[in-house]
């Protein structure tokens, strides 16, 4: 049977534990703290394009004056290094002729001489439709694409690091590793794929298998006598000091 009476007892425990329970309430974490699965702190790897027109005399494959110069402050300004490609257009389908042909080995040869490889820009019908007559035939194009990395947004500090009953990882996990794996790459294509493995040499790795086969092989060091009496005495000192 259940007890109806009245307990004072219980109506003070019923009173506290109204004000207790609003507490547990206020301690929960807001959904800002909650990390999302997705929200993993990562580099973002883009491919960039940037272009620079190098003007010709006009009917001569001679660069106008002034335009090395211009080529060498452009290369500076986007910071062409061995982690990028570059590309010579000069060849869109109103100038196919021996003239841009010059044109295109004249900057060639001094991107070269700049320690610069470039390449020609494949040939692209649809962009070349897209693009549509050059709008200036006494000039080159030099492309310079390069894979940029952007750092996530790092700290995070939105979560506090005190008062998770909820034992959730903080919203700056992964900041460090990813920070400083972006910043110390040199190139980062490598954070796309990889870089292809040079060719091995057979010719040492098969001399090498000979030489273990016919017992060849150095034998390993052994401690001297005089090293060993060395190492006995460092040791034993030690364990006096102790």
């Amino acid at each position: 049977m259940r007890d109806t009476t009245f307990s004072p007892f219980r109506a003070i425990r019923a009173a506290l534990m109204v004000p207790a329970l609003l507490l547990l309430a206020a301690c929960a974490m807001p959904p800002d703290y909650w990390p999302s699965p997705t929200a993993q702190k990562v580099n973002t790897v883009e491919w960039i394009v940037l272009s620079h027109e190098v003007q010709f005399v006009p009917g001569t494959p001679m660069v106008e004056a002034g335009e090395h110069q211009r080529l060498a402050n452009f290369l500076r300004s986007v910071e062409a290094d061995d982690a990028a490609r570059l590309f010579i257009d000069a060849d869109r389908p109103n100038v196919r002729n021996g003239l841009a042909a010059r044109r295109e080995a004249t900057t060639h040869a001094h991107l070269a001489r700049l320690g610069f490889a470039t390449e020609r820009l494949p040939a692209d019908p649809e962009r070349e439709k897209a693009a549509g007559p050059r709008t200036d035939p006494d000039s080159v194009s030099v492309i310079v694409g390069r894979y940029v990395v952007t750092l996530p947004d790092c700290p995070d500090m939105r979560k506090p690091g005190i008062g998770d009953y909820t034992n959730l990882p903080s919203t700056n996990f992964g900041c460090a590793t990813a920070t400083n794996l972006g910043l110390m790459v040199a190139d980062p294509r490598d954070l796309v794929r990889g870089s292809a493995m040079g060719p091995a040499d057979g010719a040492r790795a098969a001399r090498s298998v000979r030489a273990y086969r016919a017992g060849l092989l150095p034998a390993p060091r052994r401690t001297t006598g005089a090293a060993q009496s060395s190492v006995g005495m460092a040791s034993g000192s030690t364990g006096g000091a102790k």
